[in-house]
């Protein structure tokens, strides 16, 4: 009984040690940059360039928070500074 106990136990602070350490994990995309990291760019595949052009693009990217979007082929390009 000790045994399974203890295995318990030692199972269970496991687990928790895993989800703490992968919960903590600090990232860097939320820190501010001021202009060391240059600019990011994300690239849709919406038909917003074929039927709306350049002006739905950018549309687009300012709804989702970007500073502007441009097209690209096909492709719309949001970019944030």
């Amino acid at each position: 009984m000790t045994t399974t106990m203890k295995t318990f136990v030692a199972f269970v602070l496991t687990v928790f040690f895993i989800m703490s350490s992968a919960h903590c994990r600090t990232t860097t995309g939320g820190s501010p940059g001021y202009g060391i990291g240059g600019r990011t760019k994300t690239c849709f595949t919406p038909a917003l360039c074929i039927y709306r052009g350049v002006h739905g693009c950018d549309s687009y990217c300012k709804t989702k928070n970007f500073d502007y979007g441009y097209c690209r082929q096909e492709h719309c390009c949001c970019v944030n500074y």
